[in-house]
C-alpha cells in the first residue's frame, strides 16, 4: 500500500509540473492552467510594439486540441517599457496582479466584455494611459488597480462593478471626475487619494462608509455631496483639500474620524447633522478659513486638537451635554472672539500638553455662558484664565418653521431691527430657533 501511494504521489507532482510548464508560440509565452485552458505569462524577452493575443493557441506537444486563453497572468507584461498597443480576446476572464505594471508606453487598451476581474494592481504606473473603458462584466477593481496612472483622463465604472480596492485610483493626477454608481458597496482606502485634479465626484448611495485617505490631497476638489447611506467619515477622509470650500454632512453620518477634515484651508462653514455622536481627535486640524462652527447637542466630548491651528475660527457654540474639552481642542485659534458654552456645570478640561485653549486670546474673546453661571466658570480649570465670562448664552435646540413674517433678538432678548453678521433668535409665527446670519 505504501509503494501504491508514493507511485500515486508521484504521479500527481508529475501531472502538476506538466500543468505548469511553459510555451511559447508566435511569441508569446503562456502557462497552462487546466487541461484546456492557459494564460499569457512572461517570457524571455520583454514584449515590444503591439500585440494580439489569439483567442485559442495550439501546443502539439501536450494537446492536438486548441488551448483557450483566459487570463493573463500574473506580472505577464511587467516593465515591458516598449509595449504600446494590446489587444486582449473575448476569451480572457481576468487580468492578474500586476499584469501590465510599468508597461510606460502603453496609451489605450481594450477590455473585452468577458472579463469579470480586474486583480490588484494590473495597471500600476502605466503613466502614459490616457484612457480606458472598463466593460460592463467587470465586478470587481482590484487593489491599486490603476494606481499612479497619472495620465488618465477620464474612466467611467459600470453598474457592474460591486467593489472598489484601495489605492485603486491612486495618484491619477490627470482625472477630472468620476461617479461611483449605486451598484458600488464597498470602497478600499485611499481609493482617489492624491488625485489632484479630480473636481467633481458622484458617490454610490450604497457606501456606508468613506474610508480613510479617500480623498486625501484631492486640492482640485471644490465642494462634494456625501449621500445619505454614509455612517462614517473615516481619517483624513478628506485631508489636505485645499481647495473644498464648502461640505454637507448628512443626518446618517454618526461618526467622524481622526483628521477627517485635516488642512482644508478653504473650507469656510461646516454644518454637524444632531446624528453626529462623536468627533474624534483633529477632525478641523489646520481649517485655517472655518470662521464658525456650531456643534449639536448629540455631542458630549470636544476631543484632543480637534479645532487646532483653526487661526481664522472666529466663534464657537459648545453644547449643553458637553462634558469634557480634550487637550488642545483650541489649540491655536488665535483670532477666536466668542464662545457659546450652553453648559450650566462646566465640563471638564483635560490638559496634558497645551492645555485646552492654548493660544486663544483669552484676555479679549469672550466666554458667553448661561446666566448664574459666571461664578462657576471662573472657578474652573482650564476656563478660569478667560478675562470676560459674561452669563448671557442662551440655548434654543431645537429648530422648527414656521410661515409668516419673522422676528430678530439678540443673545440678550433685545430686539433686532436690521440683524447682520452674528448669532440671533428668530422668531416665526410660535416657533423660535437660534441662527447664525
Amino acid at each position: 500500500m505504501k509503494l501504491k501511494s508514493l507511485v500515486a504521489s508521484i504521479m500527481c507532482c508529475m501531472a502538476a509540473t506538466a500543468f505548469a510548464q511553459d510555451f511559447e508560440v508566435n511569441g508569446i509565452y503562456y502557462n497552462i492552467i487546466s487541461d484546456s485552458e492557459v494564460e499569457v505569462t512572461n517570457g524571455e524577452n520583454a514584449y515590444a510594439g503591439e500585440i494580439i493575443i489569439p483567442e485559442t493557441v495550439t501546443y502539439s506537444e501536450y494537446s492536438t486540441s486548441p488551448l483557450k486563453v483566459t487570463a493573463i497572468g500574473g506580472a505577464a507584461f511587467l516593465g515591458c517599457s516598449s509595449l504600446t498597443s494590446i489587444e486582449i480576446p473575448n476569451s480572457v476572464t481576468t487580468i492578474k496582479g500586476n499584469a501590465f505594471d510599468f508597461c510606460i508606453s502603453l496609451t489605450s487598451i481594450d477590455i473585452p466584455n468577458s472579463v469579470t476581474t480586474i486583480e490588484k494592481y494590473a495597471f500600476y504606473r502605466c503613466r502614459s494611459l490616457a484612457q480606458i473603458e472598463i466593460p460592463n462584466s467587470v465586478s470587481t477593481i482590484g487593489n491599486g488597480a490603476f494606481s499612479q496612472c497619472s495620465s488618465l483622463t477620464s474612466i467611467e465604472i459600470p453598474n457592474s462593478v460591486t467593489a472598489i480596492g484601495y489605492s485603486a485610483f491612486l495618484g491619477c493626477g490627470s482625472l477630472t471626475s468620476i461617479e461611483i454608481p449605486n451598484s458600488v458597496t464597498a470602497i478600499g482606502h485611499s481609493a482617489f487619494r492624491g488625485c489632484g485634479s479630480l473636481t467633481s465626484i458622484k458617490i454610490s448611495n450604497n457606501i456606508t462608509s468613506l474610508p480613510s485617505d479617500i480623498f486625501r490631497g484631492c486640492n482640485g476638489l471644490t465642494s462634494i455631496d456625501i449621500p445619505n447611506s454614509v455612517t462614517n467619515i473615516d481619517d483624513y477622509a478628506f485631508g489636505d483639500c485645499t481647495s473644498l470650500t464648502s461640505i454637507t454632512i448628512p443626518n446618517s453620518v454618526t461618526i467622524i474620524d481622526v483628521f477627517a477634515f485635516y488642512g482644508c484651508t478653504s473650507l469656510t462653514s461646516i454644518k454637524i447633522p444632531n446624528s453626529v455622536t462623536y468627533i474624534h481627535d483633529g477632525a478641523f486640524y489646520g481649517c485655517t478659513n472655518l470662521t464658525s462652527i456650531e456643534l449639536p447637542n448629540s455631542i458630549t466630548k470636544l476631543s484632543p486638537v480637534t479645532f487646532a491651528n483653526c487661526s481664522g475660527l472666529i466663534s464657537i457654540r459648545l453644547p449643553s451635554n458637553i462634558g469634557a474639552i480634550g487637550d488642545g481642542a483650541c489649540y491655536n485659534c488665535s483670532n477666536l472672539q466668542h464662545i457659546y458654552c450652553l453648559r450650566e456645570v462646566p465640563a471638564a478640561c483635560l490638559m496634558e500638553d497645551r492645555g485646552c485653549f492654548q493660544g486663544v486670546p483669552v484676555e479679549t474673546c469672550v466666554l458667553h455662558v448661561p446666566a448664574g453661571c459666571v461664578e462657576a466658570y471662573q472657578a474652573a480649570d482650564g476656563w478660569k484664565d478667560f478675562v470676560n465670562i459674561v452669563g448671557d448664552a442662551a440655548g434654543i435646540e431645537n429648530v422648527t418653521t414656521a410661515d409668516g413674517p419673522a422676528e430678530y433678538f439678540d443673545l440678550q432678548g433685545r430686539k433686532v431691527t436690521a440683524p447682520s453678521n452674528g448669532i440671533f433668535i428668530k422668531k416665526q409665527g410660535n416657533s423660535t430657533s437660534k441662527i447664525k446670519l
